[in-house]
């Protein structure tokens, strides 16, 4: 049996366009949910708050660095109504 370069290649060739496939089908179906995270949140006032972002945005300006411009930012989505209700 006479073994040929070309098929060779080209079995590898699938293989591994197979193999990419799989692991960005499994990225894009397994590894996240599609759904938003909402955290319900009391303030001191009795109004209730659904925060749906909360995190460290960096101060950059033009690729100027200062740790004094760092900042949490919250993203939260206000309700009509009291935690008594």
């Amino acid at each position: 049996m006479k073994l040929q370069i070309k098929w060779l290649a080209l079995g590898f060739g699938l293989s591994y366009l197979l193999l990419a496939a799989v692991v960005v089908a499994a990225f894009m179906f397994l590894g996240h949910d599609n759904r938003p995270v909402f955290r319900d949140q009391i303030l001191a006032s009795g109004k209730i708050i659904k925060v749906t972002s909360f995190h460290l945005a960096w101060g950059v300006e033009h690729e100027e660095r200062r740790t004094s411009d760092d900042v949490f930012a919250m993203e939260y989505v206000s309700l009509v109504g009291h935690a008594d209700q």
